[in-house]
């Protein structure tokens, strides 16, 4: 199913929305005066803009908008909220903190993620996008920065995995005590038109024993070498100085089933 999402304003008695596994485009509508909405999955599209406001939505218990190309602040979850530990995910955006260290913690409740790091679960698992590619031509890169700090204490990265028509460079090859940081440097070169999609997978040791992993989606979208390619598209051609704590972090791609 392709196209935008219809307006959902006066549908009061909505209580389910199942959009998910599309190729939709657009903003997420708005959604006040959904008071009887309970599940909102429009996870693995191609939507953009912000999340809406979800004030109001007291009987929200899940909300799915994972992999899609999402930004700016996540907004607050509803007070007083109904959301379902476990049975929320934001993940594979680019979202940004909600602004409020308790409603970010409150995302990480429903997301059934735990902080890494000081950070937010339901942030480290935020991805990247590229803009559109030529196919057979690589892309600018699109630097991740993970940096050891007094909560993580000492770590060592193993493992950098990429999957799909992406690949990675990096410095992370020493252990990293508090205060110090390596880049890995993610680059897009599709191999076919459309849609490309991926991740990046990371793996790690803990100074005090133990082993952490966690993943990144990655997404980008191949053109024909004969079409025009826009200067900057969503999402942006260069995500420098991204902070991921992604380790200990996978992407929960949960659903509540309909009623």
């Amino acid at each position: 199913m392709t196209g935008s999402i219809p307006s959902l304003a006066g549908l009061t008695a909505l209580q389910t929305f199942y959009a998910e596994n599309n190729q939709l485009t657009g903003a997420i509508p708005p959604l006040t005066g959904l008071s009887t909405l309970r599940v909102f999955d429009v996870g693995n599209n191609q939507l953009t803009g912000s999340v809406p406001s979800l004030s109001g939505l007291t009987g929200l218990q899940s909300f799915y908008v994972y992999v899609n190309q999402l930004t700016g602040p996540m907004a607050l979850p509803p007070s007083p909220s109904a959301l379902v530990p476990g049975e929320s995910n934001l993940c594979g955006n680019q979202l940004e903190s909600t602004g409020n260290v308790a409603a970010d913690h409150a995302w990480d409740v429903a997301s059934g993620m735990v902080p890494a790091f000081g950070k937010p679960g339901w942030l480290a698992c935020q991805g990247l996008v590229f803009g559109d590619q030529a196919v057979g031509t690589t892309s600018p890169p699109q630097t991740v920065t993970l940096t050891a700090t007094a909560d993580s204490g000492t770590f060592t990265i193993t493992s950098i995995t990429t999957s799909g028509d992406f690949a990675q460079t990096n410095d992370c090859t020493a252990p990293l005590t508090p205060g110090t940081s390596c880049t890995i440097s993610v680059t897009f070169t599709p191999t076919a038109a459309g849609l490309r999609t991926g991740s990046l997978g990371l793996t790690a040791t803990l100074g005090a024993g133990g082993t952490l992993s966690g993943t990144a989606s990655l997404q980008g979208v191949g053109v024909a070498p004969d079409t025009a390619i826009p200067s900057l598209s969503v999402g942006g051609m260069l995500l420098l100085g991204l902070l991921l704590a992604l380790l200990g972090m996978t992407l929960a791609h949960a659903r509540l089933g309909a009623t």
